[in-house]
Parts: C-alpha cells; structure tokens; sequence
C-alpha cells in the first residue's frame, strides 16, 4: 500500500485539475440535508468554457440526493486518482464547490448524454436519459492538489 503526505501538498493549474477530472471515472457528491452531509459515488462529465467549470451527473429524479438539492443548491465534488511522473507515484485530488440545479433543457441533456457516451463508451447503468434527473454543477470554486508518496522514515 502506498502512504501519501497528505500535510504538503502542490496546488494544481487549471491545465492538471482538467487533466483529473478527463482521466478518472468515479466522484463523489457531497450535498447537505436535516443537518448531515450525504455523500455519494457518481459518474460524471465536465465542460469547460469561458474559465467556466460545469459538471454534470445523473441520478434517479428522487431520492436523498435530490431532495437535498432542492432544499440547499451548495455541493461539493471530489475527484481522486494516482498518478505517476518524474518523481515516482504521486496523489492528486482535485475539489469543486458549486451550486446544483436539475436541468430540464432538452439540447442540455442530449449535449450531456453525448459526453457520458464519448466518455464512458455508453451511459453507465442506463439505456437512455429517460427517467432521470441531470444534475448540473456549476463551479463557484475550485482547487486541486498533488500530494507526494512518504518517503521512508527509517
């Protein structure tokens, strides 16, 4: 098993955040409801435009996640991953705050339909977008980090 210093840390550019956020597969949602944190594994896609970040999820149309957005928009995403360069294994995590709204726009959720299948090579445990809620996450703020492997403490 690896150990990361997860104490010292190199900020991502925006280059290396997209970088993670194209390679990995997996986020997790953080939305808040009655007072806890729901967290939550999603797949997800991304647009970038203008030096603007959106993400974009599906989901059942009810649900805890759901609900929570209706009542509180503010969400979290992570995105995590190993990677390797020059100096070995390295952890990287990239972190996006925004607000969620359920997209009800047509020409949206067939644009994000095509993303899922250019990424995934289909739309994950579904057939088609029917039946679903699109979740669109406009960034507020977004921060990555790349963490080193800890060196042995001998």
């Amino acid at each position: 098993m690896r150990l990361y210093d997860f104490t010292k840390y190199t900020p991502l550019n925006m280059q290396e955040i997209l970088e993670v956020l194209d390679t990995q597969e997996i986020s997790v949602l953080g939305t808040i409801g009655d007072s806890r944190v729901n967290l939550a594994p999603m797949y997800y896609v991304t647009s970038f435009s203008n030096e603007c970040l959106t993400v974009y999820m599906y989901s059942k149309d009810s649900g805890t996640k759901i609900r929570n957005m209706y009542n509180n928009q503010d969400v979290g995403v992570e995105v995590q991953g190993e990677y390797k360069d020059r100096r070995g294994p390295v952890f990287k995590s990239v972190v996006v705050n925004g607000r969620a709204v359920i997209s009800t726009d047509s020409q949206e959720i067939a644009f994000v339909e095509q993303k899922f299948i250019k990424k995934y090579g289909e739309i994950p445990g579904l057939c088609d977008f029917s039946n679903v809620a699109i979740i669109r996450i406009q960034a507020q703020k977004v921060g990555g980090r790349l963490y080193n492997q800890v060196s042995d403490c001998k």
